[in-house]
């Protein structure tokens, strides 16, 4: 469920997306990013990388 954005900042970011990764999501909080997404599976960039048979750094 999508939460109210803090009304007292000037710049608003946002991301949305059907999923992210653990690091992709710590990335942009510390990048001061309102995430939000569509499912709530947790998975990793290493998680990514073995599901899709590659570097996940290339995707």
């Amino acid at each position: 469920m999508m939460k109210r954005i803090d009304q007292d900042t000037d710049a608003k970011k946002i991301a949305i997306g059907y999923s992210f990764t653990n690091e992709a999501v710590d990335l942009l909080k510390n990048d001061s990013f309102n995430v939000f997404t569509i499912s709530n599976f947790v998975w990793s960039d290493d998680d990514y990388k073995e599901v899709k048979g590659g570097d996940s750094k290339h995707y």
